[in-house]
């Protein structure tokens, strides 16, 4: 072969950037799981320590119907109390039991992600609970300050759903040369030598193939080349987007779940100081039960919030890794109650 027009080089890396693309589809893959796994996981340790907020308040309301018992048999409180409270730790109890369910789905779930039978597998082999999930919580990632901005820099470039993009492109390209080539013939060379008897010879010439009443089908071949090109390029333009908006949506739930907690923070301590006050008003007549329910409330409620800020902003993280294509860096450690206050 003398000369093809580019033709069988065209071809050739069309072929070897579809493998590229293959390659890096399947290391997005892998970011994909990651990002699974994490969100999983954290869900669980936030489903354990949220099913401890339903028993904290379970046992607030338990001691306040005995509170409310022990006062009515002494001639101090009203029947409406124990009656209502009946009602509050009956409630407190079915809030514990939908923990509960809430704390298995994820531990099911879990095992799902990791290829694990759930029917025969054992979540606390995998994620062991913590001894005090509201006093320790389980950290995977050190807070970051990188804006959103960097990280679609870092990502338009390095992702591996963006490489995948351009390698596609690349092919699509390659696939239009190939197709451009083809209008033209292929001049080859070629040489011949015969050493039979009696007589030998040899004999060269060149060679001009061009197929015959296939023009047509050339072109059209050629134009749906360029629409395939074409409509690469505007899937690129659509990927960038869609990224720049994950992005964004990450860093802002990042943001906003890290102000939550600093937030829930301070709700706790507040919502311990007026639980502790409420006891004490209600063991001496000055506080109803409507008001003592409103402080248990107020209290595991932030608590529940503290854990689901925390453990939103871990996932959070964990997206950035992901959305950028860059390899975790972990910082694997527990964040205590005394730390977090």
């Amino acid at each position: 072969l003398l000369y093809d027009f580019g033709r069988h080089a065209a071809q050739a890396r069309e072929q070897s950037e579809k493998v590229v693309a293959a390659e890096l589809a399947l290391l997005d893959e892998g970011f994909a799981v990651f990002e699974e796994v994490t969100e999983r996981f954290f869900t669980l340790l936030e489903k354990d320590a949220l099913f401890e907020v339903a028993l904290t308040n379970e046992i607030e309301f338990a001691s306040h119907l005995q509170q409310a018992k022990e006062k009515l048999a002494a001639g101090e409180g009203l029947k409406y109390d124990v009656m209502r409270a009946t009602y509050n730790y009956t409630d407190a109890c079915e809030k514990r039991v939908n923990a509960s369910n809430d704390v298995s789905n994820a531990g099911s779930e879990m095992l799902r992600v990791l290829g694990i039978v759930v029917s025969h597998g054992d979540r606390d082999k995998v994620v062991w609970r913590l001894r005090n999930p509201l006093r320790e919580m389980r950290r995977a990632f050190e807070p970051t300050t990188v804006t959103a901005a960097r990280v679609f820099g870092v990502a338009c470039t390095n992702a591996p759903r963006m490489q995948v993009k351009r390698a596609y492109l690349r092919a699509a390209s390659a696939a239009v040369d190939a197709a451009r080539a083809d209008l033209y013939p292929e001049l080859s060379l070629r040489a011949s030598l015969n050493w039979a008897d009696p007589l030998w010879y040899w004999s060269w010439g060149v060679e001009a193939a061009q197929s015959l009443f296939s023009g047509f089908r050339k072109t059209t071949a050629l134009e749906r080349a360029t629409v395939a090109l074409r409509q690469r390029d505007t899937e690129l333009d659509v990927a960038e987007q869609d990224l720049s908006l994950e992005i964004a949506l990450a860093v802002s739930e990042r943001d906003n779940a890290r102000n939550s907690f600093e937030t829930a923070r301070a709700s706790v301590v507040q919502a311990r100081e007026n639980l502790d006050m409420a006891h004490e008003q209600f063991r001496v007549g000055e506080l109803d039960t409507v008001d003592f329910n409103t402080a248990v409330n107020d209290y595991t409620t932030a608590l529940g919030n503290r854990v689901t800020a925390f453990y939103r902003g871990q996932i959070a993280e964990s997206k950035l890794f992901a959305l950028a294509g860059l390899k975790p860096r972990f910082a694997m450690g527990f964040v205590y109650e005394e730390d977090i206050r």
